[in-house]
């Protein structure tokens, strides 16, 4: 499953980034986890600014814990890496396949 990436851009330019939102870290989440694919320029399918020369991967992770949607934006060498990151945010976090 790939994030349908919401538009981060409007007539100013583009955001640096995304933001996390962290809203239940103690729920059981179950989360989707996808490295992003970021174009030659530093930039996501929806606009976002994430910088050309960085030398470790993009991930996307997020799942609906009981009262909000929970998403995070992680710069990791692996998957594995990038599943600890959300475990330090998430300590009950699980995740698809």
């Amino acid at each position: 499953m790939k994030p349908s990436l919401p538009k981060a851009f409007d007539s100013r330019g583009s955001s640096m980034g995304r933001r996390d939102s962290i809203m239940e870290p103690d729920a059981a989440i179950k989360f989707h986890l996808v490295q992003l694919r970021i174009d030659k320029g530093g930039y996501d399918s929806g606009g976002a600014y994430w910088g050309k020369w960085q030398s470790h991967p993009m991930w996307a992770a997020w799942g609906d814990g009981p009262l909000w949607k929970n998403e995070m934006w992680i710069r990791a060498r692996s998957r594995e890496e990038a599943k600890a990151q959300v475990r330090d945010s998430f300590k009950h976090a699980t995740f698809y396949r």
